[in-house]
This record gives structure tokens, C-alpha cells and sequence, in this order.
């Protein structure tokens, strides 16, 4: 698949290692995914810890939304969806967004809007 690295972090364990360990790597020109909701939740909330590697890095992040047409739902707190086979996936990549000291507190406000669209 192509993963050179794996860093996992999350707030309370080891977040702030992982946000600095992946900074460096942005910064030699790696790319990352990242799932600003937590890996515990609450759904659809967003945590700050994207804005603060931005920043960091100096890369913009860019969202991005994933809908599969037929899929199979879980009952679990982030109801996780498995594509079935032969679905059609929509991939949409929005506008990148550069986080800056000038409008960090803006963009905590206007990403987490971008979730509920």
C-alpha cells in the first residue's frame, strides 16, 4: 500500500509525541491521512490536534469526503461503514486550507462545519 511509516498518538495517549513525530516527517516531505474525530469519539467532533500539525508543518490540510453508494453499517459509536463489492465510491477532494496564527481560531470554527455537509 505503500505506507512507509505508521505513527499512532491520540489525545491522552502519547498525542503530542505522535503530532511531533509527524510534523518532522511533513516536513521531509512525506503526505499523512489523519481522522480528526479521534479514534474514540465523540463522531463528527473535531479535535484541534490537525490545526496544531498544519501549523507545525506549514501543510495545508485538505479534506476530504468519502460515500459509498451501497455499503454495510456497523452499530458501533462512529456507525463504520464496509463498501460492498462492486460499489461505486465518490472520492471529492475540497479546497486545501492553510492554517496560519491569523486565522487558527477561525479555521476550529469553520472545519468542524465542513463535517456536517
Amino acid at each position: 500500500m505503500g505506507i512507509k511509516k505508521l505513527i499512532l498518538g491520540s489525545t491522552g495517549h502519547g498525542g503530542r509525541e505522535a503530532a511531533d513525530r509527524l510534523v518532522e516527517c511533513l516536513g521531509q516531505g512525506h503526505s499523512t491521512l489523519m481522522f480528526p474525530d479521534g479514534p474514540s469519539g465523540p463522531p463528527f467532533t473535531f479535535h484541534k490536534g490537525a490545526l496544531h500539525i498544519s501549523l507545525k508543518s506549514n501543510c495545508p490540510i485538505v479534506p476530504i469526503r468519502v460515500h459509498c453508494h451501497r455499503r454495510v453499517n456497523l452499530k458501533t459509536w462512529d456507525s463504520k461503514h464496509f463498501p460492498m463489492p462492486f460499489s461505486l465510491l465518490e472520492i471529492r477532494y475540497e479546497k486545501p486550507i492553510q492554517v496560519t496564527t491569523a486565522n487558527f481560531n477561525a479555521m476550529a470554527r469553520v472545519i468542524p462545519g465542513l463535517l456536517d455537509e
